[in-house]
């Protein structure tokens, strides 16, 4: 599989915002207004705006699937192999690995900064699928909101001191491809 060709993924991405957008139907943003959906379609610009493979862009497509709706991990492997996408054809086991690794351990009780280490273990790919997260929640959030946005502040420097990824980089990238724009 060649993971860096976007154009291998579209199916798969498609797929992907299918299941989140049926997994997140009725949830919405902090604001109360903004359709939760939003969320991970702004992550997965982002992603592919940094150059992040077409495999990570499915990923960020799901990533709060499992920690915020009632799929488990299993269930979007089981409807990603509905839609004919397995192990035959694409890469689910890499697929698996990053949203479980993306996955909080909320049920175990894993603490923010527990879980921002895990992640630096578990490889580049998924860190900085993690700082897209953390990007797009932080200019989400305003400042009506500091309890929020300064969690965000501080797990940027903590993911940025572990890879090194400038915040001037990345907010630039942001208002290139999300600010302004509607993911509805």
């Amino acid at each position: 599989f060649n993971i860096k060709t976007m154009t291998n993924f579209k199916e798969l991405i498609q797929a992907a915002d299918e299941i989140a957008e049926i997994a997140h139907h009725g949830q919405f943003r902090k604001d109360g207004r903004t359709p939760y959906i939003v969320h991970p379609r702004q992550a997965a610009a982002l992603g592919e705006a940094i150059g992040l493979d077409g495999l990570a862009i499915a990923v960020l497509k799901v990533h709060d699937v499992v920690e915020d709706t009632n799929l488990s991990l299993d269930n979007v492997i089981d409807e990603l192999d509905k839609r004919g996408f397995n192990s035959s054809n694409y890469p689910v086991d890499t697929f698996r690995e990053y949203l479980d690794a993306l996955t909080k351990r909320k049920a175990q009780g894993e603490r923010h900064l527990a879980y921002l280490l895990r992640l630096r273990c578990e490889g580049k790919t998924v860190s900085l699928m993690k700082l897209v997260d953390i990007v797009v929640n932080y200019f989400d959030t305003d400042d009506s909101m500091p309890k929020i946005r300064d969690k965000m502040e501080l797990s940027y420097e903590i993911i940025n001191l572990l890879i090194g990824v400038d915040f001037s980089f990345m907010e630039a990238k942001y208002d290139h491809c999300i600010r302004g724009k509607s993911f509805i």
